[in-house]
Parts: C-alpha cells; sequence; structure tokens
C-alpha cells in the first residue's frame, strides 16, 4: 500500500526523521514505530476522503464515502439502504487489540448503529463489560459512540425532515441533527452496519 511504501521506502528526509524519532523515543524491548489505521479520525470527512481514493477490499466502490472512524464499511451508496446486522461483541472482537485499545489512546472511535428497540439491559450489560477491562470478555476499541435509530427512521427523516427535526446521530466526537446533514452524508449513515446483541 502507498501508506505502507511511504514507511518502508521513505525518501531521505523522511527517512531521517523516522529513524531521528525511533531513536529518541525507542524504550529498552519496546522499539518506537508508527500505527497508522485508516479511517481513524475521519469525523465528517469520510465522504471527501472517500471521493478520491478507489475501491477498496471491503466492497466499498471507487469514490464512495469510507467508513467513519474505526466503523466498518457502510453499504455501497449505489444500492439499497439495507444494512448488515451482526452481534455487537463479535463486531468489536477484530478490535481487541493492544495497538488499538493501549497504542492509539489518544482514541479509535469505533461508531456503532443500533436500532430503537435495542434492550436496554442488554445495552447495560455491554457498556458495563465494555467498561470493565479485566472482563472475561474483551470487547475492543477505546472510545464508543452509539446512533440508535431504526434504517425505516432514517430513511423517513431523509424524505420528510419535520417529523424527524429531533432525530440525532453521532458524527466523529459530537451530535448533530440528521436532517441538516447533506444527502451523502445521510445515505451513509442509512448504510452503516447494525449490531444486536
Amino acid at each position: 500500500s502507498i501508506l505502507r511504501e511511504t514507511f518502508d521506502n521513505a525518501p531521505p528526509g523522511v527517512k531521517g526523521i523516522f529513524e531521528r524519532l525511533e531513536k529518541e523515543y525507542s524504550l529498552p524491548g519496546r522499539p518506537f514505530g508508527f500505527v497508522a489505521l485508516p479511517g481513524i479520525g475521519t469525523f465528517e470527512a469520510y465522504v471527501g476522503y472517500g471521493l478520491s481514493s478507489g475501491a477498496s477490499a471491503d466492497g466499498r466502490r471507487s469514490g464512495q464515502p469510507i467508513g467513519s472512524d474505526l466503523s466498518p464499511a457502510p453499504v455501497p451508496q449505489d444500492l439499497p439502504a439495507n444494512p448488515d446486522s451482526c452481534n455487537i461483541y463479535e463486531a468489536l472482537k477484530c478490535w481487541d487489540m493492544d495497538v488499538i485499545n493501549i497504542d492509539l489512546s489518544c482514541g479509535s472511535e469505533v461508531d456503532l448503529m443500533i436500532r430503537e428497540d435495542f434492550p436496554l439491559d442488554h445495552l447495560t450489560e455491554f457498556l458495563r463489560k465494555y467498561a470493565d477491562l479485566d472482563s472475561d470478555c474483551p470487547i475492543g476499541s477505546n472510545i464508543i459512540t452509539f446512533t440508535c435509530a431504526n434504517p425505516d427512521t432514517l430513511e423517513k427523516a431523509s424524505q420528510k425532515s419535520d417529523p424527524y427535526e429531533l432525530v440525532r446521530v453521532r458524527t466523529g466526537g459530537w451530535s448533530e441533527h440528521f436532517i441538516v446533514l447533506f444527502p451523502v452524508h445521510q445515505g451513509q449513515y442509512r448504510r452503516r452496519m447494525y449490531v444486536h446483541p
């Protein structure tokens, strides 16, 4: 990838900076290194970043929005908004690694979508396990956000805004009223993967 190539075969000036940082910040038994994860810190730029990006192996088509932050890629924009759903614990297994949970302690956000009928007791249990680092059920990521809205709620809100003016969604580090988002942003939200108990 271009990113890997940048680190492995850096131009002389950049290579010198990498070598100086490695020498200055390496600790015994823990060499300094870079961790770069596509999607982290995208905030609202997931649409713009996707515009100049080719298709990716996760099914995202060329020029379409990338996943927000460290979230799964949404259903392609040219397909009906019929997002997949998976178990909330299974969804976060791949994020349970020290490089994300510890090394990216400044934030490795995962934005999750849940339906309006997600049982409160299951959500409470999940959040307790998420907060308990010593849990017998490790859950990855160190920042997690939730948007609670059914696919049909978002579909209707994108068509007729007045009855849905209070619907809010998580956008990176803040919340936003769904109806004020540009249509391409609304489309990305409507195609995000849902999690269930």
